[in-house]
């Protein structure tokens, strides 16, 4: 127990847990003893003792799981098959010669069991369970439980692992659609013809202009006109 201090003319209380090992406990009296050490304001060590008898009254029928192991602890996709092992005790204070012990998981359909099993007290045995998984059961994790039955009825202890069944259904193939890039539409404004605008226009009669004279070529007089 931790230190404590206690004033002159005042009490106090302490509390404490025995922890027993139930493979070296027996179904008997034991003689204890407390111890009281303590130390005044002068430094004087002073103390006291106090004995008493402890009864331990064990179940008479009692089987302890000890031990319990899956393998696999995750089943893969082409095994589903699986093996438990079990170790259990008698730490009763009787014989028994109707132990059960039971392995099972409802949602998986797993239901074994050993029936009849002599132990004597502080004995031990192990026992193995090969089972087989069907393959149509949905993925998921689940609870094995194992389970100790004295004298055939009465249980007397539990223990749970948990079993991984795998996804094996094979992921669907996702097909990639070819992506269309669509071009922005454009609008195409009709190209005009240049129109050219021929205006008509009156042109005036030409004026010919009409010259004539004479001219002297040696002894000739000569006569000429021309027009333009």
């Amino acid at each position: 127990s931790d230190d404590t201090t206690i004033d002159a003319d005042d009490e106090d209380s302490v509390s404490f847990d025995l922890d027993l090992d139930e493979d070296d406990v027996e179904d008997k009296t034991y003689k204890c003893k407390v111890t009281a050490i303590a130390t005044d304001d002068f430094g004087a060590l002073h103390g006291m003792e106090w004995s008493f008898d402890l009864e331990i009254e064990k179940e008479k029928y009692m089987i302890e799981i000890k031990e319990f192991t899956l393998d696999p602890v995750t089943l893969s996709c082409s095994n589903y098959d699986a093996t438990a092992e079990i170790r259990i005790k008698n730490i009763g204070s009787k014989d028994d010669d109707e132990v059960s012990l039971e392995l099972k998981s409802d949602p998986l359909g797993l239901f074994e069991t050993l029936d009849e099993l002599d132990l004597e007290e502080n004995d031990e045995t192990k026992r193995t369970f090969m089972f087989s998984i069907a393959n149509d059961v949905v993925p998921g994790v689940y609870d094995i439980i194992a389970t100790t039955y004295s004298k055939g009825v009465t249980l007397s202890d539990q223990e749970i692992k948990q079993l991984t069944v795998p996804n094996c259904e094979p992921e669907p193939v996702v097909q990639q659609q070819p992506q269309v890039t669509q071009k922005p539409k454009t609008t195409t404004q009709p190209q005009l013809e240049p129109q050219v605008k021929v205006q008509k226009t009156k042109s005036k009669p030409k004026k010919e202009r009409l010259f004539a004279g004479f001219y002297r070529y040696g002894d000739k007089l000569c006569w000429f006109n021309w027009c333009w």
